[in-house]
């Protein structure tokens, strides 16, 4: 980088997107579902917290 960062446009707002929620097609039952989301945003918690703290 040869040059400072240059600003372009207003001031930045919060986003507007909101994810769609995931159909079920019925493979997987809800209690799964919710193990395996629990796991991830834990993992991905921690991944976060250990990436910080380095």
């Amino acid at each position: 980088m040869t040059q400072n960062p240059i600003f372009w446009g207003g001031i930045p707002n919060k986003s507007d997107y909101e994810p769609q929620q995931p159909e079920s097609n019925g493979t997987v039952d809800s209690n799964t579902v919710q193990k395996v989301t629990e796991f991830l945003e834990t993992f991905f918690c921690l991944l976060c917290e250990n990436a910080y703290h380095q």
